[in-house]
């Protein structure tokens, strides 16, 4: 509402300056009273703001103008999360557990610069991949027996946080059958000559740790693209160029780093096979 004394005044141009160097123009609503719009982006500061009013109008040939000012503070927005791919209740130890979630923001728009993770059972951090505009999947395999209560943690990279509780896995040990159908192998492994047995072990451990080392890599990627985020969107310590060029950078270097490690994959469970064919012959 503009007033002059206790009159309201009709017919000002009234503008708004906001914090961040964005401009409003308001609307007269109805006499004296004057209204606008303006919504904030995902990726906007956090915290106090401003904005500064400016109202002028002409009135027999002169200018009257006026000013006023008000502040309001921005809280982050929680991202919302949807369960993709649940997992089961009751899981035995060394069984692989598939998690896989959705991340939007309130409008339904994907949150694709995010970091999901979670606490496994062992009380290691587990961080989610991202396989599909806001889907994140990870892959557990527990190594010990009591109750998982699964809590999934988002943080995008405007600094917007949300934590969901995706459900409760009991993790129990394993029946003496799927200890059969594990470890068969162990046993014909036994009447193979000692030589043998230590070059196939080590050439196993060599592509493990391989593995490992090229898991840590993608990680590492993963967490400088937050970095990245990071110095552009909050800090503005690096220009949009540089910011997508680091991007591009990070990404195919992930690509490159995960398409490696699918191919160490498949090499270990193709030799692990093969010789699972030449025990059983």
């Amino acid at each position: 509402m503009v007033t002059e004394g206790d009159e309201k005044v009709s017919g000002v141009n009234l503008k708004g300056y906001l914090s961040n160097g964005d401009t409003v123009t308001f609307t007269e609503s109805s006499f004296g009273i004057y209204s606008c719009s303006y919504t904030l982006s995902y990726d906007c500061n956090i915290g106090n703001w401003s904005i500064h009013i400016e109202g002028k109008k002409e009135e027999d040939g002169k200018i009257e103008s006026g000013y006023g000012s008000v502040n309001f503070k921005v809280e982050p927005v929680k991202p919302l999360l949807q369960v993709i791919q649940q997992p089961t209740k009751t899981i035995e130890v060394g069984d692989n557990i598939e998690i896989e979630v959705k991340i939007l923001y309130p409008d339904g728009t994907p949150v694709n610069e995010g970091i999901v993770k979670t606490i496994g059972p062992d009380g290691k951090e587990i961080l989610f991949k991202r396989t599909g505009p806001g889907v994140y999947r990870a892959s557990v395999s527990p190594s010990m027996v009591k109750n998982w209560s699964i809590k999934v943690m988002v943080e995008d990279a405007y600094g917007n946080v949300a934590s969901f509780n995706v459900g409760e896995i009991s993790i129990v040990p394993p029946r003496a059958t799927t200890y059969i159908v594990r470890y068969w192998w162990a046993s014909a492994l036994a009447l193979v000559s000692t030589l043998l047995i230590a070059g196939y072990f080590a050439h196993r451990r060599l592509m493990l740790a391989k593995l490992m080392k090229l898991r840590r890599e993608i990680l590492e990627l993963e967490r400088l693209k937050k970095v990245a985020a990071t110095r552009y969107f909050l800090k503005g310590e690096i220009t949009r160029k540089t910011y997508d060029e680091l991007l591009q950078g990070y990404e195919s270097g992930i690509a490159e780093l995960s398409r490696k490690y699918g191919l160490l994959m498949r090499k270990i469970k193709r030799r692990k096979k093969n010789g699972k064919k030449d025990n059983s012959s």
